[in-house]
């Protein structure tokens, strides 16, 4: 309903001002009942009248204009209790419109750089959809960038909202332009999709968002999972489109996800190292090697070589290597995952193959002083995670512990330390 219609200005006693410019009025009965109410009322009113109208006919008393006229009011006393009963108001509603973005994110990792064999059946469809001559050949961030400038898909996306535009690969990068000028070339070390959507959702802040639209090829090599970010997006009401780019074809690659192990040891004592591997398109074994190198000099040295197989085309697998350090020193421990040289060319991205953690081999110990007034949850499990760890010598002090007892500790203790030349002893307190 547009402008107020002057009769309802009349009928409620409303000026010119009061409803405000821009804003939609409309009458409604807001007392009229629902459903099965709506049956009952109308049988009461129905019922009223017929009484209205047996006492009109007994009046007999009366003469026949006085008899119309006391029935004629008591109908029309009738008609003010429903119409006061209904309710009438006149509803104004005003509308405030705030802009919403629509946030585009495009993979920029490196298996974006990769270039997929091409069907010929398709070969006419997806020129036609990229603006590409598929003679020639592009990767997948090359033939998505063109879908998208030949679709016009960011102008028409900014015909309702306002368009913000991101790259993403370990980090999320926002760019005011998402083409070929202002677009960095594949090549991003880690594919961070559920970091780079709650990213994304960060920078948008208060302001309303309309959707998240998603350009990857749907390798995630890190970070948070993409179902828990896009579930908080849904909580939001925030609608998540996910563009797949790339063959359907699971892409051939090989990666040493994780890489784990001590920092500081002691010489001639077992060390434990622990990563793992993800593959996918990849069916034959694989071999894994573990080497070892100093930080300062020295050659790197192999450790042990195995080889890893899995049942399916996207697996990962845990592997567990031990080792122990000769001397002090910090060495560098690299973990590395490799295809038959035959089959090397055909992995997608060889730079997540290998992984290196720093291993530090130590004969000193660092001493630990923990102490507290009473014997707490916090106490009783610092100390045991001291006492249990061969690199720490530990000295507890419980205050409310009985004269008598001997304080706990590798190396005990019968006084607290009163001096700072006493303290200066521990590497930590």
């Amino acid at each position: 309903m547009g402008p107020m219609s002057p009769w309802l200005r009349f009928l409620f006693g409303l000026g010119e001002g009061e409803v405000p410019d821009g804003a939609r009025a409309r009458f409604e009965l807001t007392g009229m009942p629902h459903g099965g109410a709506w049956w009952l009322a109308a049988c009461v009113v129905l019922a009223a009248c017929v009484l209205i109208a047996l006492l009109y006919r007994s009046e007999r008393e009366l003469g026949r204009l006085q008899s119309v006229a006391l029935a004629a009011l008591r109908l029309a006393a009738l008609l003010v209790v429903v119409w006061m009963l209904l309710d009438p108001r006149i509803l104004t509603v005003i509308e405030h419109k705030r802009e919403a973005s629509t946030l585009v994110l495009f993979d920029a990792s490196a298996s974006m750089g990769h270039a997929d064999p091409i069907d010929p059946r398709d070969r006419k469809e997806l020129e036609a959809a990229t603006g590409r001559d598929l003679r020639q050949e592009w990767s997948r961030a090359e033939l998505a960038l063109g879908a998208i400038r030949q679709s016009s898909l960011l102008e028409r996306l900014g015909e309702k909202n306002r368009v913000r535009s991101f790259t993403f690969d370990a980090v999320l990068v926002p760019v005011s332009e998402l083409g070929a000028s202002a677009f960095v070339p594949p090549g991003g070390p880690e594919t961070r999709l559920g970091d780079a959507l709650r990213g994304a959702l960060a920078q948008a802040g208060s302001e309303p968002v309309a959707a998240v639209v998603l350009f990857t090829d749907g390798r995630t090599t890190g970070g948070e999972r993409l179902e828990k970010a896009a579930a908080e997006a849904a909580l939001r009401g925030v609608p998540v489109h996910a563009v797949a780019l790339g063959t359907g074809r699971q892409p051939r690659n090989l990666a040493v996800a994780e890489l784990s192990g001590p920092e500081v040891v002691q010489p001639g004592v077992p060390l434990r190292l622990q990563g793992r591997i993800e593959a996918s398109g990849v069916r034959e074994p694989v071999t894994v090697k573990l080497s070892r190198q100093p930080l300062r000099s020295g050659a790197k040295e192999d450790i042990e070589t195995r080889k890893v197989e899995g049942r399916s085309l996207k697996w990962s697998s845990n592997v567990v290597f031990t080792d122990v350090l000769p001397r002090s020193g910090t060495y560098r421990y690299f973990l590395s995952v490799d295809l038959a040289p035959a089959r090397r060319r055909d992995e997608t991205d060889p730079a997540d193959n290998q992984r290196e953690v720093r291993v530090t081999a130590s004969e000193e110990r660092c001493r630990a002083l923990l102490a507290a007034s009473s014997p707490g949850r916090d106490f009783k499990f610092l100390g045991d995670f001291l006492t249990r760890d061969d690199g720490i010598q530990a000295s507890c002090w419980l205050a409310s512990a009985d004269p008598r007892r001997e304080q706990d500790g590798d190396v005990v203790i019968h006084e607290l330390p009163q001096t700072p030349e006493a303290l200066r002893s521990y590497d930590a307190v």
